[in-house]
């Protein structure tokens, strides 16, 4: 924090004059729909009839919460070309997106009859098979011919379908490490960074900075009573959580300055930003810029930590 104070751009005064600076506009997700429209497209495999493969169309409308996905309807028509020319029909569907499957009747126009379908759909990987939310589709008819379609469903409507987890799940440490090493500046500002890494901090700033320590520490106790230092024996280790349980229920009702009502979880978190803003705020000389960087710090952790 002294190296920010010593290349602050000198117009910066004790309060900064402009305007605070506005949150990024954030846009709702809204709840799951509940009329999810998608279509197929599909190839036959050793069927008993001339089909060859074709487009379907469907609705598919969730019973009970969206969320959990244990049951849903799906309406479908489609349309398959044929050596004989093309025909089409429509089926409904009981699904349980759960476990990927579906289960119901198809009715072939040209044949007029019914059999029973089983449906397997699933993304293969995160965000889908392509991408958007696309899915591998696998139907098997064991009336005509226990032959299977196979083919991609592609969701209708719904923009956030596949877009609302990252694909890559593992972090590769050396790119943590080289996107938040600092580099020391060159040229002018070398030797007034140099210099700021021996710059002691304002007293304020340590006492700020100290109450920050304090806060981060209660927060991560009311977050996790288990410790990773255990004892020998389960017994002690139980009466060890306990004890320290109670050391900080005791520790709630103490107040001070900083926690005027308490040490209680949400009191720690005022405490914790309140205080990484002042710290901030006294280095940089500038209550605004002492919130932003305050804020980037807390970014980049929620990121890398």
């Amino acid at each position: 924090m002294a190296t920010l104070a010593v290349t602050t751009p000198r117009g910066a005064g004790a309060q900064s004059t402009g305007d605070p600076v506005a949150p990024p506009a954030i846009k709702s997700m809204g709840q799951p729909p509940l009329w999810q429209p998608y279509t197929s497209v599909v190839a036959t495999f050793g069927r008993n009839n001339d089909a060859t493969g074709g487009v379907e169309l469907g609705l598919y409308h969730p019973r009970g919460s969206p969320v959990n996905a244990l049951f849903g309807l799906a309406a479908e028509g489609y349309l398959f070309a044929s050596d004989g020319g093309a025909t089409g029909g429509a089926r409904l569907l009981g699904v349980t997106r759960a476990i990927n499957l579906g289960y119901g009747v198809d009715w072939d126009a040209r044949e007029n009859n019914y059999a029973f379908i089983l449906s397997f759909n699933t993304a293969v990987r995160r965000g889908g098979l392509l991408g958007r939310g696309t899915q591998l589709r696998v139907d098997w008819i064991p009336a005509r011919g226990s032959g299977l379609d196979v083919g991609i469903t592609v969701p209708l409507g719904q923009p956030y379908a596949g877009r609302t987890r990252p694909r890559n799940t593992g972090v590769s440490l050396k790119d943590v490490a080289r996107e938040v090493t600092p580099h020391p500046p060159t040229g002018a500002a070398s030797s007034a960074y140099q210099q700021a890494g021996a710059a002691p901090l304002p007293p304020a700033a340590d006492t700020a900075l100290r109450t920050v320590r304090e806060a981060a520490q209660l927060i991560a106790a009311y977050s996790n009573f288990f410790s990773e230092h255990h004892e020998p024996d389960t017994k002690k280790d139980v009466e060890k959580i306990r004890a320290d349980a109670q050391r900080i229920r005791d520790s709630m009702a103490v107040t001070s300055p900083e926690f005027p009502e308490g040490r209680s979880f949400l009191a720690s978190e005022r405490a914790y930003n309140a205080s990484l803003k002042r710290a901030f705020a006294i280095a940089l000389r500038d209550t605004t810029l002492g919130a932003i960087a305050a804020a980037a710090l807390a970014l980049g952790c929620s990121r890398t930590c």
